[in-house]
C-alpha cells in the first residue's frame, strides 16, 4: 500500500485499508493515557479524520504515522485537562 498516495491524494480505499490496519494500535496507544477503551476509540477516529482533513503534503510514512500518534496524544491529553 503507498501510504503517501493514499493521504496525500485522498485515496478513500487505500486510506480505508491504512485506517483499519493501524486503528487497533491508535485506540491501544490513547488508552494508556485515557484508561478509557470507548474514550481511546473516539480519540482514534479523530486523530484518522485530522488526518484525512490535513491539507499539507506528507513526505514519507514515518511523516504519517508521526502525525497520527501526536495528533492521538494531544486529543488524550486535552481530555485529560478538561475532565
Amino acid at each position: 500500500m503507498d501510504l503517501i498516495a493514499a493521504v496525500n491524494k485522498k485515496d478513500y480505499k487505500l486510506f480505508g485499508a491504512f485506517f483499519r490496519e493501524n486503528f487497533p494500535f491508535l485506540v491501544m496507544f490513547a488508552d494508556k493515557y485515557v484508561n478509557d477503551m470507548d474514550m481511546a476509540a473516539d480519540i482514534a477516529q479523530e486523530a484518522f479524520i485530522q488526518l484525512w482533513r490535513f491539507e499539507g503534503e506528507f513526505v514519507s510514512p514515518e511523516k504519517v504515522k508521526g502525525f497520527l500518534y501526536t495528533t492521538a496524544r494531544n486529543l488524550a491529553l486535552n481530555h485529560i485537562k478538561h475532565n
